[in-house]
């Protein structure tokens, strides 16, 4: 990160409106937010069988990493 940015985000707080985003902060939060509720909608257009192998997937890969790091332990 340049000094200058550096020296930005710290000054940032003392300058002009003394509080809210910039418009690009306000953007980015909009696209999150917006790819977060689209996100949720296509979950719930998946089918109960899809949903369910894909948190038994996640059930064994999480088994499978926390196995690997007590085996690192020993």
């Amino acid at each position: 990160m340049k000094v200058r940015d550096v020296l930005y985000l710290i000054v940032k707080p003392f300058l002009g409106k003394k509080s809210g985003s910039t418009k690009a902060e306000v953007i980015s939060r909009a696209m999150e937010h917006g790819d977060l509720k689209s996100a949720a909608a296509d979950m719930t257009l998946l089918a109960d069988d899809a949903l369910e192998h894909a948190v038994n997937e996640s059930k064994r890969e999480r088994a499978h990493i926390q196995a690997m790091a007590e085996g690192g332990r020993a």
